[in-house]
């Protein structure tokens, strides 16, 4: 199993200044100003992460079902701050893996955290910048010994940066999004399989296998 959190993907879960300016700086990705001035982008465990724990939930479809419950609620109160909330649904699945959780997407433990870390970056430096994190993470990964380009670990990022998106919206579409997955009518055990496959030892993907995977994203 790869180690996400010593990847690109993981921010420093300490109250750094910026923990993401260095890591964006070695992608060429801007970092807001409120980051680089200070503001702690990774939040403090909250609400989120108490409710991932409680009774001890294991299957991640669930736990993300009953999260986006809460996550409707919260932002039904005070939508003006539905932004916000989201980050903290994020950063809060980000604590449950730190703390021992060990969640799956497709039976596969690390295309669940390429999901989570998806959301947690779109959700705080926007879709583009998690993209091109995942696949400047990818191509790191390609020229690793004993690892290669992951072309399902990409979409599994995209994903999760994707989901951050819709909830990002404006009012009626953001919390119609929350609503359908606290519903049930949309859930990660239902989403289409990931049968993009692993690439040979040194290979990146092609614009054309990025292609089909971002197609395949973009219908989410």
């Amino acid at each position: 199993m790869e180690n996400l959190s010593a990847g690109f993907l993981a921010l420093s879960l300490a109250a750094a200044p910026s923990p993401v300016a260095p890591i964006a700086a070695t992608v060429g990705v801007a970092v807001p100003k409120t980051s680089q001035q200070g503001i702690q982008i990774v939040l403090p465990p909250g609400e989120y992460l108490k409710e991932a724990t409680r009774n001890g939930k294991k299957d991640f479809s669930e736990v993300f079902k009953k999260l986006s419950t809460l996550l409707h609620s919260r932002a039904s109160k005070r939508f003006r701050l539905h932004r916000f909330e989201q980050r903290a649904m994020f950063s809060d699945l980000v604590y449950w893996t730190e703390r021992g959780a060990h969640p799956t997407f497709q039976k596969r433990e690390d295309l669940a955290l390429h999901f989570i870390h998806g959301g947690f970056l779109s959700s705080r430096l926007g879709y583009r910048a998690a993209r091109k994190f995942a696949l400047e993470k990818e191509k790191r990964d390609a020229n690793e010994q004993g690892n290669a380009f992951d072309l399902d670990d990409y979409a599994a990022t995209l994903l999760g940066a994707r989901w951050a998106v819709h909830g990002s919206k404006n009012k009626e579409q953001a919390l119609a999004w929350y609503h359908q997955w606290a519903a049930g009518k949309k859930t990660l055990s239902g989403l289409a399989p990931l049968r993009f496959g692993k690439l040979p030892p040194g290979k990146t993907a092609t614009r054309a296998q990025l292609d089909a995977v971002e197609t395949f994203v973009n219908r989410f």
